[in-house]
């Protein structure tokens, strides 16, 4: 997969303003129903392109698939939650790393600041000691 559909697609989730949904399956549904219209867009030369967005299956039971390359993992309400949810997340991140090249996650309804920032800086200690490869495969995106 070219860098240049990753930078597609984090600005389509960057574009994203999803309603204030009361379930993490209404902000997944909605999500794939924008990421297929953005994606399959045709472009200046009236080109379609055919991109496969789709609830996530498969053995890494991420939340969304987008061309078998890219994992998309949505978590609601973290406010709500134990801090063992974060420790699950990061694992859940380096588990999609396995099976798609980058991994978006994408927070939905109330997160703390600190508990975003608790996300990146576990990412980033994985990272140093060498349980995922890159940080530049990983994106964070905070939607509340």
């Amino acid at each position: 997969m070219s860098y240049e559909r990753f930078k597609d697609v984090c600005k389509i989730i960057e574009n994203w303003r999803p309603k204030n949904y009361r379930s993490e399956p209404r902000y997944q549904a909605d999500l794939i129903k924008y990421l297929r219209s953005e994606l399959n867009k045709e472009n200046l030369l009236l080109t379609r392109k055919d991109h496969i967005v789709e609830k996530g299956t498969g053995p890494s039971k991420v939340d969304i698939d987008i061309d078998k390359e890219i994992g998309v993992e949505l978590k609601y309400n973290l406010a709500s939650k134990p801090k063992s949810e974060i420790r699950k997340l990061r694992d859940q991140v380096r588990d999609h790393l396995k099976y798609y090249e980058y991994v978006f996650v994408v927070l939905c309804g109330k997160t703390h600041m600190h508990q975003e920032k608790e996300i990146k800086s576990g990412l980033e200690d994985k990272i140093r000691s060498g349980v995922l490869f890159s940080s530049e495969k990983v994106k964070i995106f905070s939607k509340y």
